[in-house]
């Protein structure tokens, strides 16, 4: 009787702990709203397996070779001088480990990389996250660990959750803002707009403030047409990659600590993403990252972990790609259909991956249309 009272004991305390302990920082979410394709906005397995969890709160113990995958819960009444979390990924390097999810209420668009480097004199920042408000909250964050002012911001591209918070630094003015050349004319198309109003929908006060930030400096395209910017004992060579991504995007590589800040050319814990461009651009993308930056110290994806060499999240990006382009010319040539090919191409080694449900139909679709050109 005393072992059944103490077992039972020992279950309730742990029931206990699985209850408070993910929510003991935060205070208990609501259910998630999250942005969804068109046409999946009623569809409920879509909303739970793709938004971020809401009874855990998890933080990966590191940044770089990360096995796991942070699942960061925020709350719309956090402050925008509040802190958010951060990693020290080398002397002077910080980087925002964002989750790979759908954006959500829980979330509140936390669902990319970003990051700064403080030099002598200054700070440099990469991207600037998802709305307004969190960039509100890395220029809060930076306060915590330097009072040296923010000189320079590059975006690497115009995508929301990279671009979308640059209106908290113009704000901070002094700030000059490097950019693509396209970079400002695509976040004024339609699209943009349409994005924009989406999460002005779902993230109305995250969105205070919002506006289209032009480029002060904007980066040719071309990999060998690298913009050089020196400021406080620090050098940054900033390429643009040009068509290696669905819209023209930035690599920027910080010489002296050897880090390359990859954004989306490459992904780590997640699936490349194609959207409008050729799957072989994205492998060409790939081959010019492994060719110019193999030995770097640390490469810093768009979306996952970074990782140190060998890299291995470009050999698995080009691996999907191609054994999708393999699939889908096999495919075509037995006569599939675009829907039967997509079907068939269950691809079941990648499908452990987040949003591999979202984003695999995608790229399969493209790469059959590509393989019937």
């Amino acid at each position: 009787m005393k072992r059944t009272t103490r077992l039972l004991l020992i279950a309730i305390l742990i029931l206990a702990g699985i209850y408070f302990f993910p929510t003991w920082i935060f205070e208990k979410p609501p259910p998630a709203r999250q942005e969804v394709p068109a046409g999946h906005a009623g569809d409920e397995s879509l909303l739970s397996a793709f938004g971020t969890h809401p009874g855990v709160y998890h933080l990966p113990d590191k940044a770089i070779d990360a096995s796991t995958i942070p699942n960061i819960i925020l709350r719309k009444s956090d402050n925008d001088d509040d802190p958010l979390p951060y990693f020290r990924i080398a002397p002077d390097t910080y980087l925002f480990y964002g989750n790979i999810a759908l954006v959500d209420t829980l979330n509140r668009a936390f669902t990319a990389n970003a990051g700064f480097v403080i030099t002598d004199d200054s700070v440099v920042v990469i991207d600037t996250l998802g709305t307004p408000r969190l960039g509100r909250r890395m220029i809060a964050t930076i306060r915590t660990v330097t009072d040296k002012p923010v000189s320079h911001l590059v975006l690497t591209h115009c995508h929301p959750d990279h671009c979308f918070g640059a209106s908290a630094f113009r704000r901070l003015g002094g700030v000059r803002v490097i950019a693509a050349t396209t970079g400002a004319e695509l976040t004024a198309t339609a699209d943009a707009a349409a994005r924009a109003q989406k999460r002005y929908a779902l993230l109305p006060d995250d969105m205070e403030g919002f506006g289209v930030v032009q480029p002060d400096i904007p980066v040719l395209a071309g990999h060998d047409e690298e913009m050089i910017i020196r400021t406080g004992g620090k050098t940054f060579e900033i390429y643009n990659a040009g068509t290696r991504y669905p819209v023209e995007t930035l690599l920027v590589y910080q010489v002296e600590d050897d880090i390359v800040w990859a954004s989306d050319l490459v992904s780590s814990q997640r699936l490349p993403i194609l959207g409008d461009a050729d799957s072989n651009d994205i492998l060409d993308g790939l081959d010019w990252l492994q060719a110019s930056f193999s030995g770097a110290e640390i490469m810093v994806p768009g979306h996952g972990s970074a990782q140190r060499p060998p890299f291995p999240m470009i050999e698995r990006n080009r691996a999907y790609l191609q054994q999708l382009q393999e699939f889908m010319e096999r495919s075509v040539a037995e006569g599939l259909s675009e829907a039967e090919a997509v079907e068939r191409a269950d691809f079941r080694e990648w499908q452990d991956l987040p949003l591999f449900r979202l984003e695999h139909p995608v790229n399969a679709g493209r790469v059959y249309r590509e393989m019937v050109q």
